[in-house]
């Protein structure tokens, strides 16, 4: 627990007994319980939502489908701008005719 041996830990729980008194120790013990519940209970919650995340994001049909139209994307873009280039290109040559005439 936290890194700590026995006898580590053997000492702390007498060192707080002498601090806190015996009347007092149960109760202290009590608080530090719930504190401790509650911080697992927030931990636990993060990292569920962190795990459910990341199998949102790493689902493997979700990622073929977005793979696929991304690259549909990217190939209609490519298209697109070929297009363009394609149409620009007689412009061009139609004005360097005309400067050779």
């Amino acid at each position: 627990m936290f890194g700590l041996s026995f006898g580590e830990i053997l000492f702390l729980g007498i060192l707080a007994l002498i601090v806190v008194g015996p009347r007092q120790l149960p109760e202290l013990a009590r608080q530090i319980g719930r504190f401790m519940s509650e911080i697992r209970r927030a931990t636990d919650g993060f990292t569920n939502e962190l795990k459910r995340q990341a199998r949102v994001d790493l689902d493997p049909i979700d990622f073929l489908n977005q793979r696929k139209s991304n690259h549909q994307s990217e190939q209609k873009i490519s298209e697109d701008s070929n297009k363009q280039t394609t149409e620009a290109l007689p412009q061009v040559t139609s004005t360097s005719e005309k400067k050779d005439e």
